[in-house]
């Protein structure tokens, strides 16, 4: 690896601080909505995909069938997610989130918002660094340089 260590380098222990961010705000969620890790990972595909099969939901999350149903069953049960079945083809069911569930995740929705959920339990230093690695990252993926920020 050479005299530097990686670990100590920015971008790695940024990249690392952001990755426990996540981590702590998928625990959050879960918490908040009473839900397991193969539950929230569920609602959080059919979230950003408006609709999918059963089948298309496996793909995505990599759960096997028999799983991937169960967990879905109960999260029609909960009123979290809806199965529709289109009419145009009534051997497919499509899967949604509810629409009063989704107006309870509509906060989540925003970068602001979901960086307060991000850095709530945070000390105020920590949350402005948190904030500060998010912005650099956003910026990252979304194809800016972090200093075109400012």
């Amino acid at each position: 690896m050479g005299s530097k260590d990686k670990r100590n380098e920015p971008s790695v222990q940024g990249l690392a601080y952001v990755y426990q961010l996540v981590l702590d705000s998928l625990q959050y969620f879960c918490k908040a909505y009473q839900l397991n890790m193969n539950q929230a990972n569920v609602i959080l595909v059919l979230t950003f995909n408006q609709q999918m099969t059963l089948k298309e939901l496996c793909d995505h999350t990599g759960q096997p069938k028999s799983t991937a149903s169960r967990v879905v069953d109960v999260l029609v049960e909960r009123k979290m997610v809806d199965r529709k079945v289109p009419e145009d083809n009534r051997r497919t069911v499509l899967l949604t989130i509810n629409k009063t569930f989704a107006k309870k995740l509509e906060r989540l929705n925003g970068e602001k918002e979901f960086i307060k959920v991000l850095t709530k339990n945070l000390p105020q230093e920590q949350g402005r660094l948190a904030i500060q690695k998010l912005d650099e990252l956003m910026a990252i993926v979304k194809g800016r340089a972090p200093s075109q920020l400012k």
